[in-house]
């Protein structure tokens, strides 16, 4: 083997050596973007699982005071009746001062709550 054809090797495995960095550079760059797209989404979830477990929190904090603390105070088995219609906006809404009720023009299952505190707007026929 010459000198000649042995620089021409060399060469050759130069320019083998810088395609295979240039591949495994974009390789690597290809390999980090996905991380860092995979993180993001991850991190998304993570953000959108902890926003979650706050509303729970803050659910589980307010119970006693709220309609759904007093319904479990007050009324046995109220998850099977009365806890089928009402939202859990409504459960735990604190300003509801329920209260046992005879009165069945101005109660619920017997229970009256003062409900300017539910800003829920019921339509009309007309406005259907």
């Amino acid at each position: 083997m010459g000198v000649q054809q042995s620089e021409q090797q060399l060469s050759s495995f130069k320019s083998e050596i810088e395609v295979l960095q240039k591949q495994w550079e974009l390789d690597r760059k290809e390999i980090e973007q996905a991380t860092e797209r995979e993180q993001e989404k991850l991190q998304e979830q993570v953000t959108k699982h902890n926003e979650i477990i706050s509303g729970i929190l803050i659910k589980l904090q307010s119970s006693e005071q709220a309609l759904y603390g007093w319904l479990n105070k007050n009324k046995t088995g109220w998850e099977a009746s009365i806890g089928k219609v009402f939202s859990e906006a409504v459960l735990f809404n604190e300003q509801l001062a329920p209260r046992q009720s005879g009165a069945p023009n101005t109660s619920f299952y017997g229970i009256e709550l003062n409900l300017d505190e539910v800003n829920i707007s019921v339509k009309t026929l007309a406005e259907y």
